[in-house]
């Protein structure tokens, strides 16, 4: 960034247009205009999107939890930061390559979640530039792994649009072979934010047409309600569980709950009292 700012007539146009065209596009632009090319372009993108300091928000927690929760192991990004890795610290590892792709099984067999970055990081082989980006990605292991993944499970693209033109090469790719196999009963999910109505109903249509389900939140707003959703539906699915052990209803369960609460407040919350008689009506009766 220090390179750029000394060139003062380049570095207000990168400021000037940074998130109103395609990072790869600024990138491209500017880039032979540095003597060191690349480094200084990336950094200036690298201050513009990721805050100094920037830490996991309160998506990338719930995405962990659910992560975990779910046995979710593969996660692709198209994001060059690492905030999905600082939350899950070691219970994560990244994959950039062939190189890295090669230790899958061993990621998968630990019961880590392997965080595939297709264009890389800031911090390790970024694919920045347009030209980078054009350059026969698509045929490289880490684009066929995802397109692997794609024709075979369920997909959730959290905060994406389809902008990027590998993927959505990749994505009709994987769109036009389903289709081929006659699965018409396989749909993937977008998460992405809508302004108004209009937009809602016109991007509802497109993404359907496209073989996918739209649902308009923002990223951070979807997994964290995703996630509450899950924890409740477990809770739920847990005190089924042990009423139908004990032979009550869920009122009932609820009220006996509520009266040893009462009388021995050393429990605490309610999960704790569950968890007693979750215990207690698993041991074999005499």
């Amino acid at each position: 960034e220090t390179e750029i700012k000394e060139n003062t007539d380049l570095y207000k146009q990168i400021q000037a247009v940074v998130g109103k065209y395609p990072l790869e596009a600024v990138a491209e632009a500017c880039v032979e205009k540095l003597p060191t090319k690349l480094v200084g372009v990336k950094d200036i993108i690298k201050s513009k999107i990721l805050p100094p300091n920037a830490k996991p928000h309160n998506g990338h927690k719930a995405l962990t939890a659910l992560s975990q929760a779910y046995k979710i192991q593969k996660i692709f990004t198209t994001n060059y930061d690492s905030l999905i890795e600082k939350e899950f610290s070691e219970g994560a590892e990244p994959i950039f390559d062939l190189e890295d792709l090669r230790n899958l099984e061993r990621i998968l067999g630990e019961n880590k979640a392997a965080i595939v970055h297709l264009h890389g990081s800031f911090d390790n082989k970024p694919i920045i530039t347009e030209f980078d980006l054009m350059a026969s990605q698509l045929e490289k292991p880490i684009f066929q792994f995802f397109l692997s993944e794609l024709l075979n499970k369920v997909f959730v693209f959290i905060g994406y649009s389809l902008n990027d033109s590998n993927i959505r090469t990749i994505y009709f790719k994987a769109k036009n072979m389903i289709n081929a196999r006659k699965e018409t009963d396989k749909n993937n999910y977008v998460v992405y934010p809508v302004y108004d109505n209009t937009e809602r109903k016109v991007a509802a249509h497109i993404w359907n047409n496209r073989g996918a389900v739209l649902i308009p939140l923002d990223a951070e707003k979807f997994l964290v309600m995703l996630h509450k959703r899950a924890v409740e539906n477990a809770l739920h699915e847990w005190k089924d569980d042990i009423r139908l052990r004990l032979g009550l209803s869920i009122e009932t369960l609820d009220s006996k709950v509520d009266m040893i609460l009462g009388m021995f407040p050393d429990f605490g919350e309610t999960n704790q009292v569950l968890r007693y008689l979750d215990a207690v009506s698993r041991k074999p009766k005499k």
